[in-house]
């Protein structure tokens, strides 16, 4: 090998390496700046509304509460109570007893 080939091959390896380990060194810098994922969970559960029908009549007996009257439509909102529920109709929102309602199906 002549003497202008080697360092012209050397030359070029060095210009390589260079490129490569600046190459390394950004992209180490770009890992290390990189936001931590998160685990997020896949299903969101969401609270569906359902619709309820009074089936009596209920006088509020606190502030918070709701007026019922037979027949009248009612969106519960919030059923984790075993006792009172959370609903609104007639654009009014307050607390029932869950006994004096009764789930409509779809359609009706």
């Amino acid at each position: 090998m002549r003497w202008r080939e080697w360092r012209r091959d050397w030359k070029r390896n060095q210009s390589l390496r260079r490129s490569l380990s600046q190459r390394l060194r950004l992209s180490r810098l770009l890992k290390a700046r990189r936001p931590i994922r998160r685990k997020t969970p896949k299903s969101i559960d969401v609270h569906s509304v359902h619709t309820y029908v009074a089936l009596y009549k209920f006088i509020p007996q606190e502030k918070s509460d709701l007026e019922l009257q037979p027949g009248d439509r009612v969106q519960v909102t919030d059923d984790s109570n075993e006792d009172w529920w959370k609903g609104k109709s007639k654009d009014k929102l307050g607390f029932f007893p869950d006994n004096f309602v009764q789930r409509l199906r779809p359609g009706e």
